[in-house]
């Protein structure tokens, strides 16, 4: 994967160097609760906002384990406290989002720009997951986004909590979610759950080691 690629596109001077952390399947979860843990530690962030970012992360994720045909993702974590700015990504070089959804008979006949669209909408999935991750994702830059952007293949698509736009970019093979969001913002939590509670409480709540606060 292209380390540096990310970092000049995604982080480009910003200081001190984002947190990168590798996950596979084995720590997918040890790496989403010490991201947690981690903005939870600092005073500066709005504690809703991490707890909106619980909602989403984990299944973001999952995504990459689930879908991409890899078997490990990469993540990175930037804080900015002068300008009260949270900038996250989770990337793979796998399959790319296209041909992750075009699996699912529903959505064989679909073009890239189309699918990377449909992927913030409820229940969109390949057929292997709960399909709500990068909904509630959208959910929460709604209530404290700057933006979500999703890159996949050769088109990238900017959702700024109302709209979305799509465009053809240079070619990434896999797929990059970069969450932009505003760290001083209070606003409900539960609205990032809106509408897929119980796609969230199936994945983590029947498990006592998940409750992070």
């Amino acid at each position: 994967m292209n380390i540096n690629r990310i970092l000049s596109e995604y982080f480009k001077n910003v200081s001190p160097t984002p947190t990168i952390e590798m996950f596979d399947e084995t720590t997918l979860f040890s790496v989403y609760k010490h991201i947690i843990s981690t903005l939870q530690k600092v005073p500066e962030i709005e504690q809703n906002v991490v707890k909106g970012l619980a909602f989403c992360l984990y299944e973001v994720l999952d995504n990459i384990i689930t879908h991409s045909g890899k078997k490990n993702g990469i993540t990175m974590l930037h804080f900015d406290k002068e300008q009260s700015r949270m900038r996250l990504v989770v990337a793979d070089d796998g399959i790319g989002v296209w041909k992750s959804m075009s699996q699912n008979p529903v959505y064989k006949n679909i073009d890239e720009p189309t699918a990377i669209t449909l992927c913030i909408q409820k229940n969109v999935t390949d057929g292997n997951g709960m399909g709500f991750g990068l909904f509630s994702t959208s959910r929460l830059v709604t209530n404290a986004g700057i933006c979500l952007k999703i890159h996949s293949g050769s088109h990238s698509m900017t959702f700024d909590g109302l709209k979305s736009e799509i465009k053809e970019s240079r070619l990434w093979q896999g797929t990059i979610v970069y969450l932009d969001l505003h760290s001083n913002v209070d606003f409900d939590p539960d609205e990032v759950a809106k509408d897929c509670t119980e796609e969230y409480d199936e994945m983590f709540l029947a498990d006592e080691d998940t409750n992070l606060w």
